[in-house]
């Protein structure tokens, strides 16, 4: 029986405990060891070992309450069995919809293309991911992605994808969105497409372009909040970012495509976090480490990588603040180290 190892997005106020098959146990599998000192986990996942592989697991939608625990058992299937998981994501509690902070592909499928942080007083100003590339090699670098597209002649700058809209964005909307319907109030400009094939819609990964025809266009001053069509998509505008819609028609041909730079290509997995903790071997936090969120002791959970790749060490502690963290994923050999955590609660 081939095992396999799925990384969790769970929604929690604070980082989930670990979650292991035994308590005490040192060796979960092939290629998988656990090791843990009171309250605090480590799994040592060994990626060149044929009967061990990383994943991710999500909810559908995406923003359903799920444990990490329920999301291991979901995993679970014939053949396959998940001997490990850890929560991996935070959310954007500022959104109705509860979506991922972060990017988040797997087998380069978009399933949350994500935003950053506003300051470096937050987890996610910078773009980080940790991933498992075409090759099979875990890493944790910097990613760049977009969404370009092209409609009646004019290239279009899309700023998102199935995201809460922003003031002068554009933002588009699939049928793998949580809601039905765009968001859009009578402030925004929403173009209705149709006609795009269904696989692509709904397997869309970075590579792939999308393309449909306008049905219909909704402008300011009129209702919006959009059905999105299910052989289709809605670019939805606001502001100064709507002005890119401005020229397009009924019946025009509209096209997006998603790109991300060459590290990342055809990746097995994508999992956006931060900050980044070590890098090259060494303390680097990627945040203002005088943020109340860095200095703050509290439960947190971490993913590093070995010099070359093979190795990948999934964490939980009790009681560390994020230059204890660091230091704590640099002693266990991670050549690179990435938080992974929620946005952590305080009492004002």
């Amino acid at each position: 029986m081939r095992s396999k190892f799925f990384r969790s997005l769970g929604v929690f106020a604070l980082a989930a405990p670990l979650l292991v098959a035994e308590a005490n146990a040192q060796s979960l599998s092939p290629g998988v060891e656990h090791h843990s000192s009171g309250n605090n986990h480590h799994l040592k996942v060994d990626l060149n070992n044929p009967d061990t592989q990383m994943g991710v697991s999500y909810s559908e939608p995406i923003n359903r309450l799920k444990t990490t625990l329920q999301h291991a058992k979901d995993s679970s299937r014939e053949g396959f069995a998940v001997i490990g998981g850890v929560n991996a994501s935070f959310f954007e509690m500022n959104d109705t919809n509860r979506l991922p902070f972060s990017l988040i592909t797997e087998h380069n499928r978009i399933i949350n293309y994500g935003t950053d942080s506003p300051d470096s007083s937050h987890y996610r100003q910078h773009p980080i991911v940790f991933g498992v590339t075409e090759d099979g090699q875990a890493r944790i670098d910097r990613f760049d992605s977009t969404l370009s597209g092209e409609g009646a002649g004019r290239s279009l700058t899309i700023h998102n994808m199935n995201a809460q809209r922003a003031a002068n964005t554009l933002t588009m909307y699939t049928p793998q969105f949580v809601t039905e319907r765009s968001g859009t109030n009578e402030y925004g400009v929403d173009v209705v497409i149709r006609g795009a094939n269904r696989d692509t819609l709904n397997t869309f990964g970075f590579g792939d372009q999308i393309e449909g025809t306008v049905e219909s266009i909704h402008s300011y001053g009129e209702p919006g909040n959009q059905r999105i069509p299910s052989s289709g998509f809605i670019l939805s505008g606001h502001g100064n970012a709507a002005d890119q819609l401005r020229h397009l028609e009924p019946g025009d041909t509209v096209s997006v495509e998603a790109t991300v730079n060459s590290t990342w290509r055809n990746a097995e997995l994508l999992l956006g976090s931060g900050p980044q903790l070590v890098r090259n071997g060494q303390v680097d936090i990627s945040m203002d480490t005088n943020s109340w969120r860095a200095r703050t002791a509290t439960q947190r959970s971490a993913v590093g990588v070995s010099r070359d790749g093979d190795e990948v060490f999934m964490v939980t502690v009790d009681n560390m603040n994020l230059m204890d963290l660091a230091r704590h994923m640099r002693d266990l050999g991670a050549h690179s180290a990435l938080i992974l955590m929620v946005e952590v609660l305080r009492r004002l």
